[in-house]
């Protein structure tokens, strides 16, 4: 008996304390915010950080269904989407610099659901950069 319930120790202790394979760990990450004032009649740039999750090439999903409580997102490194993922709620995308997210089966995106993309510069040489493409009738982010 003591043997069995040793047995169980361990691989409860193993499976509860080895990393979760996926599962990224939030980070801060600085980006630009663009808003308008109607005031001025001109487009105000704040820079901002937030807390965001890196993007990995397998996450199926970005967001919380019916969740009004943005959800942070951060292109890391360049990659290539192995999944078509699904935007869920209010989720906010931050393209690091210099990172390409490659999405070959596209982004879904459907209605009472939002994604808006940051970037980290205002120069075009160095800001990150998203290729999407539709397939099987689908929009490339839609």
């Amino acid at each position: 008996m003591k043997k069995l319930a040793s047995l169980l120790l361990a691989v409860l202790v193993l499976v509860f304390c080895l990393p979760v394979a996926g599962m990224a760990e939030e980070q801060s990450f600085s980006y630009i915010e663009k808003s308008w004032d109607e005031q001025k009649s001109t487009v105000v740039t704040t820079d901002a950080t937030a807390t965001a999750t890196p993007v990995t090439a397998s996450m199926a999903t970005w967001g919380t269904a019916n969740s009004t409580t943005p959800q942070w997102y951060a292109v890391t490194e360049s990659l290539t989407l192995t999944v078509r993922p699904e935007v869920l709620g209010d989720v906010h995308l931050i393209l690091c610099d210099g990172c390409v997210l490659n999405a070959p089966q596209g982004i879904t995106l459907e209605k009472g659901n939002s994604l808006t993309v940051h970037a980290q510069s205002d120069d075009a040489s160095e800001m990150g950069e998203i290729n999407a493409a539709g397939t099987n009738g689908n929009a490339a982010i839609g």
